[in-house]
């Protein structure tokens, strides 16, 4: 394989690129499967735990979101409830945007542990500030604006999956990891659907209804914060190096036999991991644009599900409790964390191409946002059906079922993202743009798909079935872009 230097690289430069990052790993993935590194399971488990606090903290809302919306009284029209809750989700990844490749550059300087720690203390206070939003729409803004600056754990911590693994063991690590991520969308809604309302015979949570699910989720994310600072280990291949060099010097003070740290440079020839190195790759701009489409398509089903299941039957809607929307969410997320796990390795095998593994699943989002009005037509042929308790929940489990399986798709992108790393030393850089362009993605998603939701029902725009044409148009060619997909690794 070639591995002649990038362009416009100084002749000082040292860094291996991307090439020669993946020639030395190669040959563990075309060798037998009994020669793959064995995975750092101990590790693995302990980054999940920390992991999971942050999906808890996020999902937590949303059985609650659009009640609490209606009762801020920021609007009296029932159809534009789904504007004001999406531009809640909205806020968050507008400023997760602002911040998250800092925190990825970031942790490829200080470490990944320090980063990490931080990001889970402004999570905890954030969301114990989010619990005394009740009444105060624009407060409830502010502070999922504060958990998005805090928010750029995830690209560390894929950073981190990465460091600890190799070419031949990060097929079955990112499924392991994301599981944990999974069973923190089984827990949020969970928490969020039965606590919102409760202990309502404490003056405290009387006044603030949705304070409860908020404080357990923070009493989480300091249980994370702990496990974090006594169990987990620090990634970044240049603090490791300097541990090696203080314990040799400990053990052999002798200064001829000291090996030495390597330096890190600061000044001279440009980093790799700065942003226009890595954009100007057309690998990587091809998983970017994916990722971005997959973050519009699936971000703003999270959003429109919860909103679709809690608008009224009259409205077009499902007319569910948030208590019942975060039992269906917390179920469905069991099953995803299930297809994570078991499911992505023989289809990884069957279909010896992560490029199609992800693409197929893009193109399952095209049938989830078919489901509603095919269900609704249906309902209406058959007399009125669709306003059955039956005919509900079925429609609820159809979408639901369907998109947790596309949601394996996020383990396949993040193994193409990091393959289109320009070298081990940009990994942080590259999960950190990676989830700069979610962000974007995010923002879009949720604020889309709230406001056509809103002006179909409002409008009655094609039977109020307009938003699910549109989002099913944008799935379409969110799973063209997957197919033009490059994996590194074969190229």
């Amino acid at each position: 394989m070639s591995s002649e230097p990038r362009q416009g690289s100084s002749a000082v430069e040292r860094t291996p690129l991307l090439p020669s990052f993946l020639a030395d790993e190669l040959p563990k993935i075309q060798a037998d499967s009994e020669t793959a590194t064995p995975l750092p399971l101990l590790q693995l488990i302990i980054l999940g735990l920390v992991r999971l606090a942050e999906p808890i903290a996020y999902t937590q809302i949303f059985p609650y979101v659009n009640d609490m919306t209606e009762h801020s009284h920021v609007t009296d029209d029932p159809s534009q409830i789904g504007f004001y809750s999406g531009l809640l989700d909205s806020t968050f990844a507008i400023v997760q945007l602002v911040t998250i490749f800092y925190w990825g550059t970031l942790s490829d300087r200080i470490g990944c542990k320090p980063v990490i720690l931080v990001g889970l203390t402004g999570c905890a206070l954030s969301t114990v500030l989010f619990g005394f939003s009740s009444g105060s729409f624009w407060w409830a803004v502010a502070m999922r604006a504060l958990a998005g600056a805090f928010s750029g754990n995830s690209a560390v911590m894929n950073s981190a999956v990465s460091e600890i693994t190799d070419a031949s063991n990060i097929g079955r690590a990112f499924p392991l990891f994301s599981a944990f991520y999974v069973i923190g969308m089984f827990l949020g809604p969970l928490l969020g659907g039965s606590l919102a309302y409760s202990w309502q015979h404490i003056s405290l949570f009387w006044t603030y209804p949705y304070l409860a699910p908020c404080l357990v989720s923070a009493l989480i994310t300091m249980a994370s914060i702990l496990i974090g600072v006594v169990w987990m280990k620090e990634t970044l291949p240049n603090k490791l190096k300097a541990a090696d060099s203080a314990r040799t010097y400990l053990s052999n003070p002798n200064p001829d036999s000291v090996i030495a740290i390597p330096p890190k440079v600061t000044t001279g020839a440009p980093s790799p991991s700065t942003f226009s190195e890595l954009i100007s790759s057309s690998i990587v701009r091809r998983i970017l644009l994916a990722i971005f489409s997959q973050n519009v398509v699936a971000m703003g089903f999270e959003v429109i599900f919860a909103l679709f299941a809690y608008t009224p039957l009259e409205l077009g809607g499902l007319g569910r409790n948030p208590a019942e929307i975060g039992v269906s969410l917390a179920v469905a997320a069991i099953l995803g964390s299930i297809l994570t796990v078991i499911a992505i390795p023989p289809l990884q095998k069957w279909t010896k191409d992560d490029v199609k593994l992800y693409t197929y699943c893009m193109c399952g989002w095209v049938l989830v946002y078919l489901i509603p009005p095919a269900m609704m037509a249906i309902g209406y042929a058959t007399g009125g059906k669709q306003h059955s308790t039956g005919f509900v929940w079925t429609t609820m489990v159809l979408m639901l079922v369907v998109a947790r399986a596309c949601g394996m798709g996020w383990s396949i992108g993040q193994i193409l993202l990091k393959n289109s790393a320009l070298g081990p030393d940009t990994l942080g850089a590259i999960f950190g743009l990676g989830q700069m362009v979610g962000c974007i993605g995010r923002a879009i998603g949720p604020a889309l798909t709230s406001s056509l939701f809103a002006a179909s029902v409002g409008q009655q725009l094609l039977g109020g079935q307009l938003v699910w044409y549109i989002m099913c148009a944008i799935s379409i060619f969110g799973a063209w872009l997957a197919s033009r997909v490059i994996d590194a690794k074969n190229n």
